[in-house]
């Protein structure tokens, strides 16, 4: 099956940014042990920890096939600081 590019095909995507990740319904402590709480309080936490200021979370994450995935939601970032993120990192 083809592969979707979601960074410039996503259906929420804005001009000005880019589709980063999907953030997921379970939060993982350090050692990838899962810690059971709501999924929407997971799916906030996972947001939270992203280390951009211009981000937002979408409505419906799909997988790299197109099809909609419900236990996890995308994340947008501002392409401008995602790109200035990425020099100082390389």
């Amino acid at each position: 099956m083809k592969e979707i590019n979601l960074s410039t095909n996503h259906p929420e995507l804005r001009a000005d940014e880019i589709f980063l990740l999907n953030v997921d319904s379970e939060y993982r402590l350090g050692n990838s042990q899962v810690v059971r709480i709501k999924p929407e309080s997971a799916l906030q936490m996972n947001f939270n920890k992203l280390p951009y200021a211009n981000k937002r979370m979408g409505k419906i994450a799909y997988d790299s096939e197109g099809k909609e995935n419900p236990e996890e939601r995308p994340v947008f970032v501002n392409r401008l600081e995602f790109e200035q993120k990425n020099l100082h990192n390389v």
